[in-house]
């Protein structure tokens, strides 16, 4: 795999591990900077979730509904199962009548540990909607019942819904479907592929809404944005890195599994993407945190984010053991 050193962390003064791997930003303009091959593939994963999520926003579902911005936030989110999303997602059911039992995925324990104890100390069985990707999901079922076909069938590429967030995510990333690889997702959906440019190109997008010609699409991301930025801690458990990120209205970010970070910045119209080629979610972070330092981004957010992904290395006693740093210079 494509990559070049991002990140060293330090165990004392010894050098312990060599992250490698590729960052790439782009501009109106096109590539402004990139550390390995921009035009090499890297999955999206969770991070395509707040382009995932349009072709529900397109059709004003959310208004159809009676969905409030936060309830439409986590559509695009992946959530921690904390009982602001559990209220959300419950809401979200009953208004739309929708199923728990239709999502595809298998029942889980919820991630958050304050609702994992209440839980197991409760009996409570596992649940569908304590899932990460639940909100998404319900997003997705939402415009197949929508768009007339059978909601049991949401997950298959085949479905007109996920052929309408292929055609999204063709537009937003400006690649032609043909040339988009699809796997499939860690809770069962279709996940994307498209060159590094690409990616971080959607985000660019996201960022700066006018730069997209369609209309309904850029009505859509305006929309998108409100909700999301109205409630931030949709996107991620509260104080973790999307969580922080999209707290600050200027920014548009979100992770995806092993090792994707992508983010929009409207201000200084870029967009940036990720990946780290072993798969450490932390170090994808930590190389954004990074770029947003070098770019002299303001300092509250870097240093609220800079707890998620601290530069120093803290064992399980709480003593500073180590510390990691970016190499890279953009």
């Amino acid at each position: 795999m494509e990559g070049v050193e991002l990140i060293k962390q330090y165990r004392g003064d010894l050098l312990e591990c060599i992250h490698r791997g590729r960052l790439t930003i782009v501009s109106e303009n096109g590539v402004e900077l990139a550390l390995g091959d921009e035009n090499s593939y890297a999955f999206y994963r969770s991070a395509s979730k707040p382009i995932q999520s349009l072709p529900v926003v397109i059709r004003h579902l959310p208004e159809k509904y009676g969905l409030t911005d936060t309830e439409a936030a986590i559509l695009s989110g992946s959530h921690w199962a904390q009982k602001q999303h559990v209220e959300a997602l419950e809401s979200i059911i009953a208004k739309t009548g929708l199923r728990e039992e239709d999502m595809i995925m298998l029942p889980t324990y919820p991630r958050d540990q304050e609702m994992l104890h209440h839980v197991i100390k409760n009996g409570l069985p596992k649940r569908k909607i304590y899932h990460n990707c639940s909100g998404k999901h319900l997003g997705i079922m939402l415009l197949a019942r929508e768009l007339g076909e059978e909601i049991g069938n949401y997950w298959k590429i085949e479905s007109k819904a996920q052929g309408e967030i292929l055609k999204v995510i063709s537009m937003m990333t400006d690649t032609p479907v043909s040339e988009i690889k699809i796997g499939t997702d860690g809770c069962g959906v279709p996940v994307y592929a498209a060159p590094m440019k690409n990616l971080a190109r959607s985000y660019l997008k996201l960022a700066c809404p006018d730069m997209i010609e369609d209309d309904d699409l850029r009505e859509a991301v305006i929309r998108n944005r409100r909700y999301i930025h109205t409630a931030p801690y949709m996107m991620d458990a509260t104080g973790q890195a999307s969580a922080v990120i999209d707290s600050v209205d200027d920014l548009i970010g979100k992770d995806g599994a092993l090792g994707f970070y992508a983010l929009g910045i409207s201000s200084k119209r870029l967009g940036i993407a990720v990946k780290i080629n072993d798969g450490n979610d932390q170090k994808a972070v930590f190389s954004i945190l990074n770029v947003l330092r070098q770019l002299g981004y303001d300092e509250d957010l870097t240093n609220r984010l800079a707890k998620v992904t601290p530069d120093t290395i803290v064992n399980d006693n709480k003593i500073t053991v180590g510390y990691q740093e970016a190499v890279f210079k953009i």
